[in-house]
């Protein structure tokens, strides 16, 4: 895992189309923005977890993901 520290309003380019900068930094909590392309699907990991955790009758996982869809 590469760790990186950055400043607020700093970030870094993931490739040559999605770029991660720190937005505000709290007591708790880290604000950060992802400029990607439209269609780069950004999923938190609570989220990818819980859809890997949920199976249907027939044992096949299906992805059930709530949350708000990224704005284009």
């Amino acid at each position: 895992m590469l760790v990186l520290e950055r400043r607020e309003q700093e970030g870094f380019w993931l490739d040559e189309h999605t770029y991660v900068k720190v937005i505000s930094i709290g007591k708790r909590r880290v604000k950060i923005g992802i400029e990607a392309p439209a269609g780069v699907i950004v999923t938190r990991g609570e989220l990818r977890t819980a859809a890997a955790s949920t199976n249907s009758d027939d044992g096949h996982t299906q992805q059930v993901l709530p949350g708000r869809r990224r704005q284009q």
